[in-house]
């Protein structure tokens, strides 16, 4: 007989995956993996991790600019190209998604 292992959800995986390319210096996969992460969290309304992606986002932007600060995907980088900084902004919309959700949770309350 065969045991059923355990499988990670598809957020962890892709937490994980965020993690392994930011220290691989790809830096790009670890941003559209980390946005992935949030779109998951997002579609389940899961707060928590929604959180978590604004709090990692801010993390990993910290960390490039730190560690390869002349990266296209770095802050100065893109301010300097008058670009938009994608980790900033991913960290913002993690923000905003997760205030639209308990808005709306508190509107379902009231109405009940």
């Amino acid at each position: 007989m065969t045991v059923p292992r355990r499988v990670p959800d598809l957020f962890t995986v892709l937490v994980e995956a965020s993690e392994r390319a930011l220290l691989n210096t790809q830096f790009e996969d670890a941003f559209y993996a980390l946005s992935a992460a949030l779109r998951y969290a997002q579609d389940f309304e899961q707060l928590e991790r929604i959180d978590q992606i604004e709090t990692i986002a801010l993390e990993q932007l910290a960390y490039i600019n730190a560690k390869a600060p002349k990266t296209i995907i770095t802050m100065p980088v893109a301010v300097a190209r008058n670009g938009v900084d994608l980790y900033a902004m991913l960290a913002r919309n993690a923000k905003t998604c997760a205030q639209m959700i308990r808005d709306n949770q508190r509107r379902v309350k009231l109405s009940k």
